[in-house]
């Protein structure tokens, strides 16, 4: 596994972890709109992580 394949896991594990937790943050911006955005970006971003690794196999 490359490093970059991880940096990316985790960061769409830092930014679902962000949309979960930091209500107060999200909710002053505006409603959920914004936290299911925000959680489907982490989302997206640990699906191609793995991606990249599967297909580096």
């Amino acid at each position: 596994m490359k490093k970059s394949n991880i940096a990316l896991i985790l960061l769409g594990l830092i930014i679902l972890l962000f949309s979960v937790f930091s209500q107060s943050i999200v909710v002053e911006i505006h409603s959920m709109v914004w936290r299911i955005v925000i959680g489907l970006l982490g989302c997206f971003s640990i699906i191609a992580g793995f991606c990249k690794i599967a297909h580096n196999r």
